[in-house]
Formats: structure tokens, sequence, C-alpha cells
């Protein structure tokens, strides 16, 4: 092989390595040109105590990485130290291995080390550079959740102070539509309870964004009947995905084309008695665990008005039937004490004669 026989090979190793993507792939299209330069039939790269790459057919054996020439069989074969604790070796048949090819190797050895090197700093700052990606996206996604946890508290905060203050149940029913549809998102939002007179039957009692075409159709449904119906009856959080397509749902709004809704319970004194249900015409709606939470945060807040204001109203009933007993008591008692009264001061007048 002439000098410049010598230099061209070289050269074509180098090229293949500088036009690789990566560790692999640079080391699959470098090997065979490193078996150009050598006129050999196996090269072997063995980093880390395992073979890393390999040319030829050949089963070689692990080797001291500081052997420089070596017999492998009938194979002649050459080795040159590569990373920490690998190294590059090439075989052939004949002729047998010199000094000057023993130099080249050496030289594409350190043209390898040189390269890997570069190649691990590289997806060594690709996979930083990706975790720092996935970190500013989940910051972001916690930033998120943290303000939209700080606006439910700010909610739920002003409901408990409403219901704390005795405010009208019918007032906390609407504070609580508007503060769900804020945070969940969705356009629809209604409290159904249970009718009274007809426990069979479950009627809206507070809502906001039902079409006004439908929601004398909607007022009433059966208990069991569409989600905020199966919340009630089932007592547990309902979805509905693909609204249009699903069985057991209020006909009208399936018609009207809605697509998911969600509806969590409500509760009396810990019995349900009806559910609180979000509701939306957008398509491919999907509710997460966040949103899950939120709804049912809000019908707890439901569920505690609904259970003070029948306190509230069985105190003040009970309050009236005393202020009632006592009018009556007072009526029953005041004739027979003026009489007797009189009839003392009678006595004290006439003393003096009897």
């Amino acid at each position: 092989m002439t000098a410049h026989d010598d230099t061209e090979r070289l050269h074509r190793v180098l090229t293949a390595l500088a036009s690789a993507s990566g560790g692999r792939s640079g080391m699959k299209l470098v090997l065979p040109e490193v078996a150009s330069v050598f006129d050999s039939t196996e090269v072997v790269i063995r980093v880390d105590d395992e073979t890393k790459y390999s040319y030829g057919k050949a089963d070689v054996p692990v080797i001291d990485r500081g052997a420089g020439r070596l017999r492998i069989g009938e194979l002649h074969g050459l080795v040159a130290p590569l990373l920490e604790d690998g190294y590059l070796l090439v075989a052939r048949r004949s002729p047998d291995f010199d000094d000057a090819d023993l130099e080249r190797l050496a030289a594409c050895a350190s043209a390898l080390d040189l390269f890997e090197r570069m190649w691990r700093a590289r997806d060594s700052e690709r996979l930083a550079a990706e975790r720092g990606h996935r970190q500013a996206v989940e910051n972001v996604r916690l930033l998120d959740s943290l303000m939209e946890r700080q606006r439910l508290l700010e909610r739920l905060t002003r409901l408990q102070r409403s219901i704390s203050h005795r405010a009208p149940l019918q007032e906390v029913l609407d504070a609580v539509c508007h503060g769900a549809r804020e945070l969940v998102g969705d356009e629809v939002v209604g409290v159904r309870l249970l009718d009274p007179e007809d426990p069979g039957v479950i009627e809206i009692k507070a809502s906001v964004g039902v079409p006004e075409h439908v929601l004398d159709k909607v007022n009433r449904a059966p208990v069991g009947v569409g989600a905020g119906g199966r919340a009630a009856s089932e007592n547990r959080l309902v979805i509905v995905y693909e609204y249009d397509r699903s069985e057991n749902t209020i006909t009208a709004l399936k018609e009207d084309g809605l697509q998911s809704a969600m509806a969590a319970p409500v509760h009396e004194h810990g019995e349900p008695v009806g559910s609180l249900v979000v509701a939306t015409y957008r398509k491919g709606r999907r509710y997460s665990q966040v949103e899950q939470e939120v709804l049912l945060a809000f019908a707890e807040h439901v569920s505690i008005a609904l259970s003070d204001s029948k306190t509230v109203e069985a105190l003040r009933e009970a309050q009236r039937v005393k202020e009632m007993f006592l009018a009556m008591v007072s009526h029953e008692l005041k004739t027979p004490l003026t009489a007797i009264m009189g009839t003392l001061r009678t006595f004290k007048r006439h003393d003096a004669v009897l």
C-alpha cells in the first residue's frame, strides 16, 4: 500500500465519522472503512466489557486491550486501546501486521475515540435539553394546576361564607353553577334535585347555559336517566362522552347535539338527593382528573348548603312552634291569674269589716 493509498483510506474513515448522525450509525458506517484500511476480514469494537460493534463473521474472544499484535486462531490480530476501557481490533488471515499498521490503527482508534466522546456529549446535551423541556412543560402544567386550585379555593371560600351567613339556598345554588362553569369550562351547568312530592323525578333547581328552546323539555326527568339522574341514583360521579350516541340520556339534549356531560351526586344529611351537572356541545371533550375533583368539591358545597338550609329551616320551625306554645300557655294562664289577683285585692279592701 502506497502512502497515498494509506492517506486516502484514512480520509474515508474520517469522512464516514464526520457524516454520521450519532454513535451507533457512525460506527456502522466506519467499520467497513477500517476493514478496508487494513485489508482485514474482522473488525471489533469493545466498550464497557461488551462487544458494541463488529464487522465480519469470526468469533473473536475477549483479549487484552494492550496486546498490540496477537494471534486469534488462524488470524493475525492487531489491537489499539479505545476510550477508557475498550479497544479496537482488526484481524486478517495474512500477512501479519507490522509497526506501521499499529500506528495506523492507533490513529483510527484516536479518531473513533474523539468522535465517540463528541457523540456522547451531544447525546447528553440533547437528553438534558429534553429533560429541561419536559421539566419546563411540567412546571407550566403545575403552575396552571396551582392557579386553578387557587381559583377553586377562592370560589369555595365565598360559598362557605355565603352558607355560614345563611344566604338563601337559591343564591348559593346559582353561585355554584357560575363557579363550576368558570372553573370546569363547560357552557352548561345545572343543579338537579329530587322532587319532594314525586321522588321518582329529578328537576332543575338552578342552571346556567341551558338553551331556552330545550329548558322546558329537560326541567324534569326520571331519576336514573341522563348523567345527572344517574349520579343521583347511583351515588357516584358519572361521565358520559359522545352523549348524542349514548343510551340512557335525556332525549331533548341528545337531539340538540350535546356532546359530553359529567355529574356528581349531592347529598342531604348523607343521603343522595340530586346532582351537579356540567355539559358541553364541544366535540372531543374529555374531563381531566382535576376537573373531576373540582366538580366533586362544588357538589360537596351544594350538599352542605342543602343540609344547612334544612337545619336552619328546622330550627326556625322549632322556634315558631315554641313561640306558639308559649303564646297559648300565656293565654290560658292569663284569665285565671287576673281573677286570682282581683280576689286578693277585694279581700284586702274588706279585711277590717271581716
